[in-house]
């Protein structure tokens, strides 16, 4: 992983998308990212961002996982006093079947990001939103302002104009920041017609809404429609009904090229007032669908092209013969019109982003500069003596800073011992780049302990040999800014995967670990015990977490830089035990929680090593496996067992995985 050029690695958050809630690859998704006190699936407080940016809102970059492609930054609001922001970002790809991870820059000290990063109506801001995205609407503009109000956030311009008695009070607080106050009498929202809002062959609608009225009786109300030329039925509507058999239904309504009528799809659901609702409709000349909150809820076959028409789109209230009318009491929020039908997968990912339930956030870990740096490099393997080594680095290590650097290697391998070892670093940091600098290597396995091994550093950077060196290790997360720390343990065997690494977070809490042992069983309570280094330093926010969730996570990074990302152990924090020796000290935290697993399947284990049987029931000690669980059938040669429980030791040396049957 890389990192933006010039700018502050000191202020840079990860942002992690979850995989789970992704239902299919999603290419260009436009997430929110929501920056305040509460951020996010894990409630992260995100305010330093104000804290270092003021209202330089442009200030900032997103990147991809690679740290240095940006993404597209739409800022729809900047409240710098209230300390709170509405960013939409596009995202080139998303992952169903690992974590897609981003990372956002905010540094003072840059220029405005002009070139990816804008308001609503600007080049980039425009960019987040793909070519299908006919019209985008906020909803966050003053509606007694000057016409057209209501702002398009896409290149078509497709901008509103209010209507009624409307004031900068129905500018209201909202869902996803402001959202515009239909009174159900008069207001409304005119869009007038245009070539990019006739769409024939497929469509989309989408948009949050929070009803004000709890209507009763019979009464048929339409929050937003598009109206046609002439007929009984508008082009096509969102409406509800109520009384009689038509009590709370909620269905999309689309007008046939045949005749004049009306295709619909729908259902009843008992909609409340002050609730916000995650709403959608799209038609692909198979099916007309409607949504709610991510999920379909009515479907109704018709293979006809839209009719298309010069009537305006109307939000808040129906148009019928010219005129409007079902004016609908509600707020209205994030509206959206494509001329394709979206997937259902991507309705559902965007309802998890529009309520803040898609994203997680974890801050770069800073290691104190008076502190001493380890590296510990163990189990290096190569399939060919020609080939440059790959080294996995846990700590780094010096006295001071002006010294020789030494380089504690436990575990190097090699039939030619008076060759020259290469140490590809890409990130270490020296004034003088033109120098190579040697690394004493005090243990080999070798016969020739006392030559000197040379390690070549191509990449040299920084501004002078007074500042800590530090050397970036790509993605654990923990709770403060500068750098990454690794837990990387046991041999990498797999011609595809080329690391290994674990996360631990506490809550919101991201810690470096030493090394964890687990027992799982399942429908038993399974228990953690993970071993945190500088106990000292992390005591006082362990505290604050007492009783919060321990999760460990599995990370494998595959030769093509992808990521399989997978929870090892979730549990509830119970002991936390601080050991203090005279220069060291580690916690230790232990928790149990109840497990089940819902979904057994069949898991080949690879590496088995040992084989026994004790009380009746056969063990089995195996390579790591991050897919298997209690429950699951673990095959093995011609032999298989239903897994019973599973025990893992892991450290930065050692890592073993015994499965006993059930």
């Amino acid at each position: 992983m890389g990192s933006l050029s010039g700018w502050n690695q000191n202020n840079r958050i990860a942002i992690i998308v979850d995989g789970s809630k992704i239902d299919e690859s999603l290419t260009n998704f436009p997430v929110r990212l929501h920056l305040g006190q509460t951020c996010g699936v894990n409630q992260t407080d995100l305010r330093r961002v104000f804290t270092e940016l003021g209202a330089n809102s442009k200030k900032i970059a997103v990147t991809t996982f690679d740290g240095t492609t940006q993404c597209y930054i739409e800022i729809e609001r900047w409240d710098n006093t209230g300390q709170v922001a509405e960013l939409w970002v596009k995202i080139p790809s998303v992952s169903p079947t690992i974590n897609t991870v981003l990372y956002l820059y905010y540094d003072n000290t840059q220029v405005d990001n002009s070139s990816y990063v804008g308001d609503i109506g600007s080049t980039p801001g425009q960019s987040v939103w793909d070519s299908a995205f006919k019209a985008v609407y906020h909803m966050s503009q003053d509606p007694s302002g000057p016409a057209p109000q209501i702002k398009d956030s896409t290149v078509n311009a497709n901008n509103g104009t209010s209507y009624g008695a409307m004031t900068s009070g129905d500018l209201v607080n909202a869902k996803i920041g402001k959202g515009i106050d239909h009174d159900g009498s008069d207001d409304r929202i005119n869009v007038p017609d245009s070539a990019s809002l006739d769409m024939a062959a497929a469509l989309t609608v989408e948009g949050i809404i929070k009803f004000n009225q709890d209507y009763s009786g019979a009464v048929w109300k339409v929050p937003i429609s598009k109206g046609a030329t002439s007929g009984n039925w508008r082009l096509w509507q969102l409406e509800i009904h109520t009384g009689g058999t038509q009590e709370k239904v909620w269905k999309a309504l689309v007008r046939k090229t045949s005749s004049d009528a009306g295709v619909a799809a729908g259902s009843a659901f008992a909609w409340a007032t002050g609730v916000d609702y995650n709403f959608a409709f799209t038609y692909d000349k198979q099916n007309l669908k409607v949504l709610k909150d991510g999920t379909v809820f009515g479907t109704t076959a018709w293979t006809e092209d839209l009719v298309v028409s010069n009537q305006p789109l109307n939000l808040g209230s129906g148009w019928y013969a010219g005129n409007p009318e079902d004016y609908t009491n509600c707020v209205l929020d994030e509206i959206r019109l494509s001329n394709v039908a979206r997937s259902a997968a991507w309705l559902k990912a965007t309802h998890y982003s529009n309520f803040d339930n898609l994203l997680s956030f974890a801050f770069l870990a800073k290691i104190a500069m008076d502190q001493q740096w380890v590296l510990d490099v163990f189990l290096l393997k190569s399939s060919g003596l020609n080939q440059q080594w790959a080294l996995d680095v846990f700590f780094l290590k010096s006295l001071e800073l002006n010294q020789q650097w030494t380089l504690d290697v436990a575990l190097l391998k090699s039939l030619e011992l008076n060759q020259q070892w290469i140490l590809d670093v890409a990130l270490l940091k020296s004034l003088e780049l033109n120098q190579q600098w040697i690394l004493n290597v005090p243990v080999l396995e070798s016969s020739g302990l006392d030559q000197q091994w040379a390690l070549e550093i191509p990449v040299l950077n920084s501004s002078g040999l007074t500042q800590q060196w530090s050397l970036l290790i790509p993605a654990l997360f923990l709770q403060s800014l500068q750098q990454l720390w690794d837990l990387l343990a046991g041999p990498i065997p797999s011609v595809v995967l080329k690391q290994v690494r674990y996360i631990c977070t506490l809550d919101d809490l991201g810690l470096p670990i030493e090394g964890f042992n687990g027992r799982f069983k399942d429908g038993d309570p399974s228990y953690l015990s993970v071993r945190v280094p500088d106990g000292k330093r992390f005591a006082d926010e362990i505290a604050l977490r007492s009783t919060g969730e321990l999760v460990i996570i599995r990370e494998g990074v595959m030769l093509d830089n992808s990521i399989k990302s997978d929870e090892i152990a979730r549990v509830n924090l119970e002991t936390i035990r601080q050991d203090r020796g005279a220069r060291n000290s580690t916690v230790t935290l232990v928790g149990h929680k109840q497990t089940t697993n819902a979904a057994p399947k069949r898991v080949d284990l690879e590496g088995v090593s040992y084989r026994g049987e004790y009380g009746g029931k056969r063990h089995i000690r195996c390579m790591f496996s991050q897919d298997i669980r209690p429950g699951d059938t673990a095959v093995f040669g011609v032999e298989e067992i239903v897994v019973g429980d599973i025990s893992y030791t892991v450290g930065a040396s050692i890592t073993t995985m015994e499965i006993a049957e059930a």
